[in-house]
């Protein structure tokens, strides 16, 4: 398979940002996410060279974007994205590995098209993974030990629809995504209007939850003190978006932050008592995209935001 230098790049600036985030912490019944690069080749160790080791992976199509990456129990780690090009020839790909970066298994899903792998979550006897087939939202199960598809769902929740995130609640699962996206051929950013899915433990929907009218997408989620954080993007990506949603899915609050220009949140995070991180990048008040994390407390007041130099968790 192709890979070009600029795809590293992006991997390992996704690989670092969610390190930073990671040491923020997360709610207590999540998991925290520990990143670590996956593409590279085995080597030694110096005590110049930091790197443990390094294992590239290929999938069938020319390229392969990573969207979300965790350590799992047997101390290893499963990543999900795809393989190919979003619209027409994507596939998703997950990968397992173990704590040594030797390939457990791997698996890709659909016929070649619009195909994303957005979230994985790990539950006692299997990973539960989310995204998109054929422009509708995916959820399924998979083995731990094969990576055999244990439960498959597809939802059409109108136009091109998908999910990008998942969290249990003790049930269930809670779901953020979007639908009716009007970037059809985007994979990390697809404007449309949010929503909020509740499923129960087989992954079949028990409640929709439509939020369009706060957020063009809703990317990330947290569970705290028996309410749900929603993350995202608001109309035209104008801004960084928050809901909190009580234990019934109804809103409490909604919060948009940044400045006059585009402001994009992709990454979240929350502490164990309860503080907010957002980050992504922004237009406001500079000449080119930088970077821009704000921190809140959990009624959503801002307590510290600025570039990375500010960013202290």
């Amino acid at each position: 398979m192709k890979r070009t230098n600029l795809n590293l790049r992006w991997l390992i600036l996704l690989a670092s940002i969610s390190y930073l985030l990671g040491i923020v912490g997360c709610a207590p019944d999540q998991v925290p996410p520990h990143d670590s690069p996956l593409e590279t080749t085995s080597r030694g160790v110096s005590e110049s060279d930091p790197w443990i080791w390094f294992q590239e992976i290929s999938g069938s199509g020319e390229e392969a974007h990573a969207h979300f990456m965790i350590a799992t129990s047997d101390g290893g780690f499963i990543q999900v994205g795809e393989t190919g090009l979003v619209p027409f020839g994507a596939r998703v790909l997950i990968v397992k590995i173990d704590a040594h970066g030797n390939l457990v298994w791997q698996r890709e899903l659909g016929a070649p098209g619009h195909n994303l792998g957005n979230a994985v979550l790990e539950v006692a006897d299997g990973y539960w993974v989310v995204g998109a087939l054929n422009h509708d939202s995916l959820i399924l199960k998979l083995d731990k030990d094969t990576g055999e598809t244990l439960i498959e769902r597809r939802h059409d929740f109108g136009g091109s629809d998908g999910l990008e995130h998942l969290i249990s609640d003790g049930k269930g699962f809670i779901a953020a995504g979007y639908r009716q996206a009007r970037d059809r051929k985007g994979t990390f950013f697809l404007e449309g209007q949010g929503l909020v899915a509740k499923f129960d433990s087989q992954g079949q929907l028990v409640q929709l939850i439509d939020v369009g009218a706060r957020l063009a997408q809703a990317y990330r989620l947290s569970a705290y003190g028996g309410d749900y954080f929603v993350s995202g993007l608001t109309f035209d990506a104008a801004d960084y978006g928050l809901m909190r949603l009580g234990p019934d899915l109804k809103e409490k609050w909604f919060k948009s932050l940044g400045g006059p220009a585009p402001d994009h949140n992709f990454a979240f995070a929350q502490h164990s008592d309860g503080s907010l991180y957002l980050s992504g990048h922004t237009l406001s008040g500079v000449e080119n995209w930088d970077t821009y994390t704000i921190g809140l407390n959990e009624n959503g007041e801002i307590k510290r935001s600025g570039g990375p130099a500010r960013f202290v968790p």
